[in-house]
């Protein structure tokens, strides 16, 4: 009888961990798709030798910012006000006030130690207009 109750317990227990995680999916799912996108277009990724996964490509058109906390950082923000946390941002790139587009991945499930806005994985980057951009040693 007591294996009984506690094999009942465990599975309860584990559907209960399965329902709270499909909800965290929804909600991340929500958050992403009321993002403004410039463009989404499908594009395939693989991960470590698993099957390739869909993920949605998007294009962005805003500045590079130079943000001083935590130790100093570019990032990005786009013109409708959405805030992203560049990952692989060359050198040449990182200009405080660069106008750029931006074509990558948002992955908001990478840790960083900013806080601010979605981790987003570069891939392409146009320089737009470079007029008002400083490097942050010029400021």
């Amino acid at each position: 009888m007591r294996f009984v109750l506690t094999t009942l317990i465990c599975i309860v227990a584990l559907a209960a961990c399965e329902a709270k995680k499909k909800d965290d999916n929804a909600e991340q799912s929500d958050a992403m798709s009321s993002m403004p996108l410039a463009d989404t277009e499908k594009a395939s990724a693989s991960s470590s030798g698993q099957d390739n996964v869909q993920v949605a490509t998007q294009t962005h058109i805003g500045f590079i910012v130079y943000k001083s906390f935590e130790g100093g950082f570019y990032a990005f923000e786009n013109n409708q006000g959405a805030r992203f946390t560049l990952l692989g941002l060359e050198k040449q790139y990182r200009r405080d006030g660069l106008n750029v587009r931006i074509e990558g991945i948002p992955q908001p499930n990478v840790m960083t130690t900013t806080q601010f806005g979605i981790p987003f994985r570069l891939s392409h980057i146009t320089v737009l207009e470079d007029n008002n951009a400083q490097h942050q040693s010029e400021k």
